[in-house]
């Protein structure tokens, strides 16, 4: 009887391992990736990462494809076009993620920082002035092309920090 217990703790223990949900990747790559959504990858596999976030709605525009979640402050916005710092043309790449944005605070660079955090952390980090800056309602936008990094800004209980987050293939 203990041989058949154990040899079945042995088998739930090893072989359910890989059936218990996997922590999902968090590090924030500019030009790169936000946690398991890589620039590159298909548009249909990164829908069914941002499907395994919550609800989500998925909209094609003219300018392309972009598949959200819709609950705030919760896992992504993936798109197959962007429009680079002040340039007049959308660039498009359909079926392939081009864009990645997110809200959501669990995801982090490599020094810690994510959305919510102080706007002068990540300054620290990129180590250069932003290529392009934009004002919007409630927020400044700063763009870096050649990484492949937007930022949104906003003022926060303690000074300026970061809304959200957009990684995007980078221009050269």
């Amino acid at each position: 009887m203990w041989r058949g217990f154990v040899v079945l703790l042995l088998l739930c223990l090893g072989l359910g391992a890989p059936l218990v949900g996997q922590p999902v990747p968090t590090a924030i790559v500019p030009g790169e990736a936000i946690g398991p959504i890589h620039v590159g990858m298909p548009m249909d596999e990164a829908a069914q990462v941002v499907q395994s976030f919550g609800t989500f709605r998925d909209d094609s525009t003219q300018d392309g494809r972009r598949v959200c979640n819709t609950q705030a402050r919760i896992g992504f916005c993936v798109f197959d076009y962007y429009q680079y710092g002040e340039e007049a043309e959308t660039v498009k790449t359909p079926g392939e993620v081009l864009a990645i944005a997110t809200e959501d605070p669990r995801f982090k660079f490599s020094n810690g920082a994510g959305v919510g955090s102080p706007m002068m952390d990540l300054l620290h980090m990129v180590d250069v002035n932003p290529e392009f800056v934009f004002t919007g309602p409630g927020e400044v936008l700063f763009e870096w092309p050649s990484r492949g990094l937007l930022l949104g800004v906003r003022q926060g209980q303690n000074g300026a920090e970061i809304s959200f987050i957009l990684v995007f293939r980078p221009r050269r």
